[in-house]
């Protein structure tokens, strides 16, 4: 009996003991001592490692939660007095997991911003309102150290809007996994930025788009140097990287390379019914400056289309052309596109990213292979070939002229002439011009 008293008498110690760090621990969590610790580490570390002036006029603490609820953050940067600063947020909640009271080390396990405001400003000499820090970002410590030197397993940007010279960028994202890591080279008197995000979820042009992100970067007062962006998920595959010098009147040079499914390429021209299959690859490189409007030229390369065009399927296309583009539309200076049933070589514009123009050769089109054999005559046709439709959105507007001539095949119909027709789709009418069809 002593021992098994000795053993009640330990577990009732153990007991006591669990019990007195229970109450410890809820103590320290609702004081306002952890809470203010966070806060006053947000605010210096803000401060630190921006350069800017940090303010927060409302602050809270659940600690059933561990989260921190902060209201009216704002971020002054090297704007004016009586100026917008360069970044507001009305909400930003973070989740919080603690890795050690002792040393009073948290984690962020969440990140909530609601409706921010970035307003970068563009001075008359070319510079921005962004500061620079007196401190290397790196040197800084506690919680907002993490915020320049962070992984983050969820994020969400709801309703937000940035400025960048008056251009407004919304901000509607959400995201896994997120890294991101800042510095401030005193030296260099840049920002060195490298994110990375799992799954990244963000709208376009009123599209949805999911993919992973990673971005490295350079940022100085005038000037941006993008060294690597990356965008990937399954249908489409981004590359990008470039230089911007001067805000005010901005000099850029990019190059890209991309990689597209049809699918995702009919979605952004809006003809998902007619363009399916294979891929799309693009490559080239951009430029725009004070005295040059914004151009790209580069290449383009599709396989394995499947295309319709009115009530006609083509299998396993493929599109080899030089490519250029400006704002004002999309041109295929030579393109060669080549079927198991024809081949033609010209040139195609999408005008305003609407219209679309082609015009070429066709090369000895096995005619009754093209129209699903609904013909039982046996020729080619080669010729002058035009056609005409707005893309986007789908108006059912195709008009085709051609100008053929058609080459006795060897089946049991040759037939041989010139064709000569057009044909609209909205009113469904063929127009036969003067021809000539020779048979046997």
């Amino acid at each position: 009996m002593p021992l098994l008293r000795s053993f009640l008498r330990l577990v009732a110690a153990a007991s006591v003991l669990v019990l007195l760090l229970a109450v410890t621990l809820v103590a320290v969590l609702r004081s306002t001592s952890l809470g203010d610790y966070v806060r006053r580490s947000v605010i210096t570390g803000l401060e630190k490692s921006t350069g800017g002036r940090a303010d927060i006029q409302s602050f809270g603490f659940d600690w059933q939660n561990l989260t921190v609820h902060m209201r009216s953050l704002t971020l002054h940067g090297t704007e004016r007095a009586g100026e917008p600063p360069l970044l507001s947020v009305p909400s930003l909640d973070v989740q919080l997991k603690v890795l050690s009271l002792l040393r009073r080390q948290v984690q962020i396990q969440s990140l909530s911003v609601q409706s921010p405001h970035i307003r970068i400003a563009v001075q008359a000499d070319g510079f921005t309102n962004l500061p620079g820090p007196g401190v290397d970002a790196s040197s800084v410590d506690g919680l907002v150290g993490q915020l320049f030197n962070l992984h983050i397993p969820y994020v969400e940007i709801r309703n937000g809007e940035a400025l960048v010279n008056n251009r407004r960028i919304p901000l509607d994202l959400a995201s896994r996994n997120v890294s991101l890591a800042l510095r401030y080279r005193q030296a260099q008197q840049h920002f060195e930025m490298a994110m990375h995000a799992d799954n990244l979820r963000f709208h376009w042009n009123a599209e949805r788009y999911d993919g992973a992100v990673s971005l490295n970067a350079l940022l100085w007062r005038n000037g941006l140097s993008i060294q690597d962006a990356r965008f990937n998920n399954t249908d489409l595959h981004l590359a990008l990287n470039g230089h911007l010098k001067g805000f005010t009147n901005p000099t850029v040079d990019w190059h890209l390379e991309s990689r597209w499914a049809s699918s995702e390429v009919a979605r952004t021209l809006g003809i998902q019914k007619d363009l399916y299959g294979g891929v799309v690859a693009v490559e080239g490189s951009g430029h725009q400056s004070p005295n040059a409007p914004l151009t790209f030229a580069g290449n383009l390369t599709a396989q394995a289309l499947t295309a319709r065009i009115d009530g006609t399927t083509l299998h396993n296309a493929t599109i080899v052309s030089p490519l250029t583009a400006d704002l004002a539309g999309l041109r295929l200076t030579k393109a060669v596109v080549t079927t198991p049933e024809l081949r033609f070589v010209g040139q195609a514009d999408l005008t305003n990213f609407r219209n679309l123009h082609v015009s070429g050769q066709l090369h000895r089109v096995n005619v009754p292979a093209v129209i699903s054999q609904r013909l039982a005559i046996s020729t080619t046709a080669s010729g002058l070939v035009e056609l005409s439709a707005t893309l986007f959105p789908h108006e059912r507007d195709l008009t085709v002229s051609t100008d053929l001539q058609l080459a006795a095949g060897s089946g049991s119909l040759p037939a041989s002439g010139d064709v000569h027709f057009s044909y609209g789709q909205r009113t469904g009418t063929l127009e036969l011009r003067p021809s000539r069809l020779v048979l046997p």
